[in-house]
């Protein structure tokens, strides 16, 4: 009988196959490149088997980033930068990372969410990352804390090519799109009519007819 997986092991598969996917066209090798929501390590460890000169992670959560050092540790300090921080603007307040009340790792939130834990995490301001490392390539999953960074609407030229998740909000059909859905959108156009990206991958994740997640890579 085939045995049944857990929560997490789901979660791994999932994460895993949108590494794959989602990735798989972004340049990597010989490159700089930015892991900023790193989770577990599963995109950053494909990128350093791509090739990657030197991979920059960053991932909140205390459990995750200890999964995520363990993971990377045989490529060598060399190779990689790992950082237990949240990526903030400059002079964002403290940082509380909610946890998923079952202790499901690797569910976490940087918004209050009834019956979650709080805990608060270190955290690192965009603008400093990109002044200290300047890397070619940019991938982002923060969940929903991509519209708190104004830097994202003035990449630094160095950075050529991005993968991007997207956070909406789930809208029922003939509900107008609430705030973060809006935001989404003006990001969007942002990386499209004023810093002179191209879309590459497209992926829209749906809730009736609205899109409310959108995993994006973008070269210019």
């Amino acid at each position: 009988m085939r045995k049944k997986l857990t929560y997490e092991e789901k979660e791994l598969r999932k994460l895993a196959k949108e590494v794959s996917v989602h990735y798989e066209t972004l340049p990597i090798e010989g490159r700089t490149v930015f892991d900023l929501g790193a989770n577990v390590g599963l995109a950053s460890k494909s990128f350093l088997e791509r090739g990657a000169k030197h991979v920059v992670a960053v991932e909140p959560h205390p459990a995750t980033y200890a999964t995520l050092c363990a993971a990377l540790a045989p490529f060598g300090e060399d190779r990689f930068t790992a950082i237990q921080a949240a990526v903030v603007a400059p002079g964002a307040p403290p940082v509380l990372l909610y946890l998923h009340p079952k202790g499901r790792d690797p569910m976490h939130k940087l918004e209050p969410t009834r019956g979650w834990a709080s805990v608060p995490v270190p955290s690192v301001s965009l603008e400093d990352l990109f002044a200290k490392h300047k890397p070619e390539t940019l991938k982002i999953d923060i969940e929903h804390g991509e519209y708190f960074l104004p830097m994202l609407k003035a990449i630094p030229p160095f950075v050529t090519d991005v993968a991007i998740e997207f956070h909406g909000a789930m809208v029922f059909r003939g509900v107008s799109p609430g705030p973060k859905t809006i935001r989404m959108w003006e990001l969007i156009e942002s990386f499209e009519n004023d810093q002179g990206f191209k879309r590459g991958y497209w992926d829209e994740k749906h809730w009736y007819d609205t899109a409310y997640a959108i995993n994006a890579v973008y070269s210019r």
